[in-house]
């Protein structure tokens, strides 16, 4: 009988270990990214909520490939696409989107962000120097979403910022006080599948569109561009 109470204690204490964290998710593009006529670069980032293991295998296909048109990688992705559209430099993936459930129902404790940046300026390799391999392309970003792990600002939000050369965390609120981006608003944010074949008769969608939903939509949305590559600077 001594052994129930030991049992309890033990379910107690497991029950108290770390977690999958949910939040606020700010992506931001670095002010050094804008051109001289003001305008931002037309680009887009995938944020793909997966378990630890399968995290290798996004690791190991290359940005490019990923980004390539008929992706099949990028087809099958449980991702959130933000879509930057060249006057928006903040997009937000809130805590409450229903894409966090969709996460956790999978038990993702990962964070894979594929940045497509393809069409930027980035620094030369050095002569002579082998190019980098997959895994260490920084326009691909791992993070472990365990509460106990992820680089939080001091709001609790998991902050990103991209430049040129890739992506990474940015705890430090460069991205989310705002000023990162002089005109203010937000990059339209959408789940897989939505609108991915380029149409222009795109429905008035949400900030936040899911592939396939049927729910209403606010009077005063404005109809969602086509999405484009990213524009040669």
């Amino acid at each position: 009988m001594r052994l129930l109470p030991v049992l309890a204690a033990l379910g107690i204490l497991a029950g108290c270990g770390p977690k999958p964290w949910r939040g606020d998710v700010v992506v931001s593009l670095d002010p050094g990214l804008r051109g001289a006529d003001g305008r931002w670069p037309v680009l887009e980032m995938d944020l793909i909520g997966t378990s630890q293991g399968d995290a290798a295998r996004w690791q190991a296909v290359p940005v490019q490939a990923y980004f390539d048109p008929g992706s099949q990688a990028r087809a099958s992705a449980p991702r959130v696409t933000i879509w930057f559209d060249g006057d928006h430099p903040v997009a937000t993936l809130k805590k409450d989107d229903v894409t966090w459930d969709g996460w956790g129902k999978a038990h993702a404790d990962t964070l894979v962000v594929f940045a497509d940046l393809l069409a930027l300026e980035r620094p030369t390799a050095t002569p002579g120097q082998p190019p980098a391999p997959a895994v260490a392309d920084e326009r691909r970003l791992v993070l472990s979403l365990m509460d106990d792990k992820v680089p939080l600002d001091r709001a609790g939000r998991l902050v990103l910022l991209a430049n040129a050369r890739g992506i990474q965390p940015a705890p430090d609120e460069r991205a989310s006080n705002g000023t990162a981006g002089a005109k203010g608003g937000s990059a339209q944010t959408r789940t897989a599948g939505a609108d991915e074949d380029g149409r222009t008769d795109a429905p008035k969608v949400s900030p936040i569109r899911r592939a396939g939903s049927s729910d209403p939509v606010p009077e005063n949305t404005q109809p969602a561009p086509a999405p484009r590559r990213a524009q040669e600077r």
